[in-house]
């Protein structure tokens, strides 16, 4: 080593510099099923959700709207008028099927008493259905009274909807005012997913609010689990480069201190550096990577 130094300082450079390439792939996060083993029954729930509701099942969002527009009596009368239809012309399609099944067995009868017995059943069944209608009444009340009060959520539901990358948009509940209401949003890629975080990212720009709110007062927080982790995967990896300052510059101080010499810190500050590079490369390659087969 000491008989050609330079040949083995360079060799050494080039070989620990190749190690520390992946580097620049290098993505901070915390442990999620996503990437437990696989032979663990985490790994199998996550991956059976995947496969029954989509990818984006295992990374719901929760957006919080405030100061949305209140639901107004014509909101409300327009709820009750579409729902209304939708109930009349079911009740109609329901009442047809069974008439037209008692017209057939009035016809397919042979004798006088099953004429009779058919007449009977018919009016029993007119009895059960005005009271199943009535029930049905007052169930389609209490749906018109719940829905009514989501009706400009919903509206924001339809409107986040349209962006690339989501699957599904549910209102999931509102304040009494009205004014202020949850959101559940599935995406369409995968919690850790660049789509993901570029979804997020788009759902809290001051535009997008705008344009999903129609107003300029009003306004939306992304939240969740999945938000929450990217936060802090970007807040991670923004305090790296802050931390390996820090301490490479006390370090390289107090080498200066105690050898009183520029050169020596700044090698051993550099030599520190360099293995540091080498060891998140490394990382990179075997456990995002799978490299050598270590991380499965």
């Amino acid at each position: 080593i000491t008989k050609r130094p330079v040949m083995v300082l360079v060799t050494a450079i080039v070989v620990v510099a190749v190690i520390a390439l992946p580097m620049k792939s290098l993505t901070l996060g915390l442990p999620t099923d996503e990437f437990a083993a696989t032979n663990t029954t985490e790994r199998k729930a996550y991956e059976a959700l995947k496969r029954g509701f989509g990818e984006g099942f295992n990374a719901p969002l929760i957006i919080l709207a405030e100061g949305i527009e209140p639901v107004s009596d014509e909101d409300r009368q327009a709820v009750r008028t579409e729902m209304t239809k939708v109930f009349e012309q079911r009740l109609v399609e329901e009442t047809k099927i069974q008439t037209d099944a008692l017209q057939k067995r009035m016809a397919a009868a042979e004798t006088p008493e099953q004429v009779m017995a058919l007449q009977e059943e018919a009016l029993r069944m007119q009895a059960s259905a005005a009271e199943q209608e009535k029930k049905a009444r007052a169930e389609l009340e209490a749906q018109i009274a719940q829905y009514s009060q989501l009706y400009q959520l919903a509206k924001l539901a339809d409107r986040v909807a349209v962006y690339d990358d989501v699957q599904k948009v549910t209102p999931l509940l509102v304040t009494n005012d009205t004014t202020k209401g949850v959101l559940q949003v599935i995406p369409a890629t995968g919690p850790s997913d660049e789509a993901t975080k570029q979804l997020i990212h788009q759902l809290r720009e001051i535009e997008t609010i705008r344009n999903i709110t129609k107003s300029d007062t009003a306004s939306l927080s992304v939240t969740g689990s999945t938000a929450l982790q990217i936060d802090i995967d970007e807040k991670l990896a923004g305090a790296l480069p802050q931390y390996l300052l820090v301490v490479v510059g006390l370090s390289f101080l107090l080498l200066m201190i105690v050898f009183r010499s520029i050169l020596v810190p700044l090698k051993a500050t550099l030599g520190f550096l360099l293995s540091v590079a080498a060891m998140f490369g490394a990382m990179v390659a075997v456990f995002q990577w799978g490299w050598f087969g270590l991380a499965d």
